[in-house]
């Protein structure tokens, strides 16, 4: 929870909409500062700490929503939505509770189950995923994972965020596990979590160039590049195809993918934006296809989780199904309700940790082809 201990101000700071925050964190029963706690925009770059007196700030955050998240070793996680707009916000506060019980769960579990080196492998390769980009990725604190195997499911717990080096994009990325199942018997993945990324400095300018042509390849055709698109109405523009289908019926599915490939070389234009979105909301119940011309499918190592028309023809295809609950899109790609929205295909195998880059990357726009 937060209340009146953290003042949370929002100021504008340029013309360009770009806004700096700054407030002060506090111990919830003490009430005393709270030093070296990590305050951050979840999914982004931005972050820092406090400093003696509790004090942070976050400058040249740009219009958005997010979740500002506060985080420290041994306190339970805070985390909300923040909506930025022109207008100031303040009188928020934050305070953090101890959360010794989270701990001592993490240490009891470690003493009576047994991570075994297959355990935490196929845990690794569930979280950090199974394409190229995985082999450049690095777990730093192994150590403060637990993983076990309950019946025919892979839970995994931390006791701090879990630190991870990804040289092939460029970021140290900091996470802070809520909760990793992993079910064998329906090959699903529960994974929840907030993430917080570091820029990596390059060794030289070469490895500054392949660290940018990777994330321009990561982000294009990514679920944050299509549904920017989506909202701007712009699929066209950004090389996406889409088709919608019954999802009881996979008869319709596999239409769906040859009327794709039909609208692709016949260059038609019109999309299904409106049938999809009311104002910046998805508001559609049922099955979605989505197809990206920018670039051939970068397939995992394990094809699994690829539908057989990408397998057969290497195209990037995803499968996205909604409930019909309206999911809110925001300017930068966040989006509420999440639990509303479900992703398969590409959009399924590329959402892991090596492929993940902050909310607040904006390739070169002249770079995309």
């Amino acid at each position: 929870m937060f209340s009146a201990l953290l003042e949370l101000i929002v100021l504008t700071t340029s013309a360009q909409n770009f806004f700096s925050l700054q407030g002060k964190v506090v111990d919830a029963k003490t009430k005393e500062a709270l030093l070296g706690a990590a305050v951050f925009l979840a999914k982004t770059s931005t972050g820092n700490t406090t400093d003696e007196q509790g004090k942070f700030k976050l400058v040249n955050v740009p219009k958005g929503k997010y979740d500002l998240t506060v985080s420290m070793l041994g306190y339970k996680t805070i985390s909300f939505p923040l909506l930025i707009t022109a207008t100031p916000i303040s009188n928020y506060t934050f305070e953090l509770e101890e959360d010794a019980a989270r701990l001592n769960e993490v240490e009891v579990k470690a003493k009576k189950y047994k991570t075994t080196v297959s355990y935490y492998n196929e845990f690794r390769k569930h979280f950090l995923g199974s394409t190229k980009n995985a082999d450049h990725c690095k777990i730093l604190n192994p150590e403060d994972i637990v993983v076990y195997k309950d019946d025919y499911k892979l839970i995994a717990l931390a006791k701090k965020p879990i630190e991870v080096t990804n040289n092939a994009l460029g970021y140290k990325i900091f996470y802070s596990l809520i909760e990793f199942e992993f079910n064998w018997a329906t090959n699903n993945l529960l994974l929840a979590g907030v993430t917080r990324f570091e820029e990596l400095t390059p060794n030289s300018e070469s490895q500054r160039k392949e660290w940018e042509k990777k994330r321009r390849r990561a982000y294009y055709g990514s679920i944050v590049h299509f549904l920017k698109s989506l909202r701007n109405r712009e699929l066209n523009q950004n090389l996406f195809f889409i088709d919608t289908f019954d999802v009881k019926t996979n008869a319709t599915m596999a239409s769906s993918t040859n009327n794709l490939r039909n609208v692709k070389a016949n260059g038609t234009k019109k999309m299904k934006e409106d049938i999809l979105m009311r104002d910046s909301s998805i508001v559609f119940s049922g099955g979605v296809l989505v197809m990206y011309e920018g670039e051939k499918s970068d397939e995992p190592r394990s094809r699994r989780d690829v539908t057989s028309m990408a397998q057969r023809h290497g195209d990037q295809i995803s499968t996205v199904y909604l409930t019909g609950t309206p999911v809110t899109i925001y300017s930068n790609g966040y989006f509420d309700n999440y639990h509303e929205i479900f992703f398969q295909g590409y959009f399924g195998w590329s959402s892991a940790m090596a492929e993940q880059l902050p909310l607040d990357y904006k390739p070169n726009r002249n770079s995309q082809k």
